[in-house]
């Protein structure tokens, strides 16, 4: 039977990881951008408004990281269920049933 070695597991879920963290962003930049520019908000916080700074790139950085982050939780929570999976398919190889 083929065994995967540790490392190509942690390769596939470090690209994984980064796929859906480009997923997250990409669908919530679409989301908050459409948010943004309705009602004039932009020009209501870039114009009217001085006590923020740079609103589209701090928007930016934000989501950027809270994809980073739901990507990393998803993660998070399969690695442990996977390496139960495939340890204990491991062990009932070696072991048997």
């Amino acid at each position: 039977m083929f065994a995967f070695p540790s490392s190509a597991v942690n390769s596939y879920m470090d690209y994984f990881t980064k796929k859906i963290a480009l997923e997250f962003r990409t669908n919530l930049t679409h989301y908050f951008h459409e948010r943004y520019m309705k009602s004039m908000y932009y020009y209501k916080i870039c114009n009217l408004d001085n006590r923020i700074l740079n609103p589209d790139q701090r928007l930016t950085q934000d989501i950027s990281k809270w994809a980073d982050s739901l990507a990393n939780l998803c993660l998070n929570l399969s690695k442990p269920t996977l390496d139960v999976f495939l340890f204990s398919r491991k062990l009932a190889e070696l072991a048997g049933w």
